[in-house]
């Protein structure tokens, strides 16, 4: 026997034999390994008719054996069978079992009974030439990562039924789009991670999320649109990476962008965040390095973390909703020239406008803001002037440090305590300007003059 007919009967006899307990009947030319259930038969494994064969080719799987109707393709039935080309599943039969048809990668061409209502985790993970599968009207669940690594898969229709789609279901397969419809009510994280080709998203009206990662470095994804319904949050790192993305509009019901959502989106221009959104998290729209312009909803009460570091964007307006921010959210902002901050932020916090070059203008609304954090405005060198609101008690570290264009700071209420090093760098003809009748300030705050406003 030459080297590849021993590998065939090898293959042969790992699919007989991983199942040999199980009871036989030949069927369509091949010999099932079966049990039986409440429900009807479940198939266990399949193996040729001849002795020491292989299964290959098309394969057509019963609908009834020995008389009782076939309910079931179980775990591992046709896992390593890697000469089948295409499966013919049998009317009545309900569920597709978990690694059912795991790596059979010569398999191309899958056709579903509208009796299916399942395919489960690892049904067909790894098949790498399947370029067609029909899914049935009245599937109601795929399991996780039930089409992973199916490699040459470039299109599929969920059917209408379809309720819940599985963690990784089809994490790096080549789709070039997706319409995810109104029926679903359950995803799992990282659905579409990895898909190199997708170009095209619609999400249907009963999505609850977009989950973890669920389309997480899909290169090309230009387009992506959001059906009015239910959808409650953009979830973590969920567009990461997608850096043909060029737009977003958010639906109303959305209240939370999560951290790294849109992280790294290289090409985002536009993006229309509703009202109602509360929450924008760390990192979310870092490094959008062609995002310009965003108007924040009058809703929003909490900026994470770095949540728009290196963004490019012109100016910024911090509705008066925001009551927690983060530190660095508009650090390294090249490209921002004015910003109001609303009058319920707390603090300018560690880093928030550090190195933003062409600064210039800053407004305060008078409120409840407490303190300049540590290296908030370091090296933002065309600032001007600042007129701090009554309430800021105190100015941290480096504050102001390197801002080389300061002039003036304006203190309008009692002499916030500033740290040593909070002007440090910026120029010596810098003045702290108080309101005529203010009494009790000191003639300098660390080396710069305190003048009386005329």
């Amino acid at each position: 026997m030459n080297i590849k007919l021993a590998a065939i009967a090898a293959i042969g006899l790992v699919c007989s034999q991983a199942f040999a307990a199980g009871k036989t009947a030949v069927v369509n030319g091949r010999s099932w390994i079966y049990s039986q259930r409440n429900d009807g038969i479940v198939i266990e494994g399949v193996k040729s008719v001849e002795p020491g064969g292989v299964v290959e080719g098309a394969v057509e799987v019963p609908s009834q054996i020995e008389g009782r109707n076939v309910s079931t393709l179980g775990y591992r039935c046709f896992r390593g069978c890697e000469y089948i080309t295409s499966v013919s599943v049998g009317a009545g039969i309900g569920e597709i079992g978990s690694e059912c048809f795991y790596g059979c990668k010569r398999l191309t061409t899958v056709t579903l009974p509208p009796s299916v209502r399942t395919v489960k985790a690892d049904a067909f993970n790894r098949c790498a030439d399947l370029t067609s599968v029909s899914l049935n009207e009245g599937l109601a669940s795929i399991g996780n990562n039930a089409f992973r690594g199916c490699n040459s898969l470039e299109s599929i229709k969920l059917p209408s039924t379809l309720k819940s789609i599985g963690h990784g279901a089809f994490q790096e397969v080549p789709l070039v789009g997706i319409d995810i419809p109104d029926s679903v009510t359950e995803v799992g994280d990282c659905i579409f991670y990895g898909c190199s080709k997708l170009e095209e998203v619609v999400v249907g009206k009963r999505v609850p999320a977009i989950s973890y990662r669920m389309f997480k470095d899909c290169p090309v994804l230009r387009k992506v649109e959001f059906k009015e319904g239910y959808l409650d949050s953009i979830g973590s790192e969920a567009f990461y990476g997608c850096k043909r993305l060029q737009a977003v509009a958010l639906p109303p019901s959305v209240r939370t962008v999560k951290a790294d959502a849109f992280n790294r989106c290289a090409d985002l221009t536009s993006v229309s965040l509703n009202e109602g959104l509360a929450s924008i998290g760390n990192n979310a729209f870092r490094g959008c390095n062609s995002l310009e312009s965003i108007k924040l909803p009058s809703t929003l009460k909490s900026i994470g973390h770095g949540a728009f570091q290196e963004v490019p964007l012109v100016g910024i307006d911090i509705p008066d909703s925001v009551t927690e921010v983060g530190d660095c959210i508009f650090y390294g902002c090249s490209k921002l020239e004015e910003v109001v901050v609303g009058k319920r932020v707390p603090a300018i916090s560690y880093r928030m406008f550090k190195d933003c070059p062409v600064l210039r203008k800053v407004e305060f609304k008078e409120g409840y803001l407490d303190s300049i954090g540590s290296e908030a405005f370091y090296g933002c060198k065309r600032l001007q002037a600042v007129a701090l609101p009554p309430s800021v008690r105190s100015v941290k570290a480096e504050a102001f440090c390197r801002c080389e264009s300061l002039r003036e700071i304006f203190v309008p209420g009692k002499m916030p305590n500033f740290n040593p090093t909070s002007l440090k760098g910026t120029p010596n003809e810098l003045q702290i300007v108080v309101p005529a009748g203010n009494s009790g300030n000191p003639a300098t705050v660390h080396g710069h003059a305190v003048r009386v406003a005329r």
